[in-house]
């Protein structure tokens, strides 16, 4: 079974074709597509941008997403306008947890009507936990719309305001 069919057992096909299809990889898979990218003006969300790969501001940047399983995990290569950023994501105990370098982001899924979506529960740095009071917020889903994968992703934190924003659609590739 795939990351994501363990993440959300018999309610995985509860998901709308496109979003079961993009979170069903057989092997290394390729999509692509375009994404409007917005980011935060304080200093320290550009910062954080910076230091975490996030790509820069653009209303039709040319976006490309691999996905690799890694032996019950899969790697995520998403290149922005060929500024590329990179994850691993993992389940745990219903959790999925994202590894951004030495951060972990913990998530728990969220099935709305036809959209799919994660909640952040919990982040550490170097294994040790943060405090809730200052992580990060993600208003995110996935869906499909006219036979297309299609996400929506905003990231803020507390004190910051918005990190940056990033819609669009992506369609499978041959590998």
């Amino acid at each position: 079974m795939t990351l994501y069919g363990n993440l959300l057992g018999a309610r995985f096909e509860a998901l709308p074709a496109q979003v079961r299809a993009f979170h069903n990889p057989v092997g290394v898979t390729r999509w692509a597509g375009k994404a409007k990218v917005r980011r935060g003006h304080h200093p320290l969300a550009r910062l954080t941008c910076r230091m975490f790969g996030f790509p820069s501001e653009g209303d039709a940047v040319p976006l490309t997403l691999t996905v690799t399983p890694l032996n019950g995990a899969e790697r995520w290569d998403r290149s922005f306008g060929g500024v590329v950023m990179s994850s691993v994501q993992r389940v745990r105990q219903g959790t999925l947890i994202e590894h951004l370098g030495p951060m972990r982001i913990y998530m728990t899924p969220v099935i709305k009507g036809n959209r799919f979506s994660v909640k952040p529960v919990g982040w550490s740095f170097l294994g040790l936990p943060l405090p809730s009071v200052l992580m990060p917020t993600s208003e995110n889903y996935e869906t499909e719309v006219d036979n297309r994968f299609h996400f929506d992703v905003a990231i803020a934190m507390p004190l910051i305001g918005p990190i940056v924003s990033y819609r669009g659609y992506l369609e499978a590739q041959d590998v």
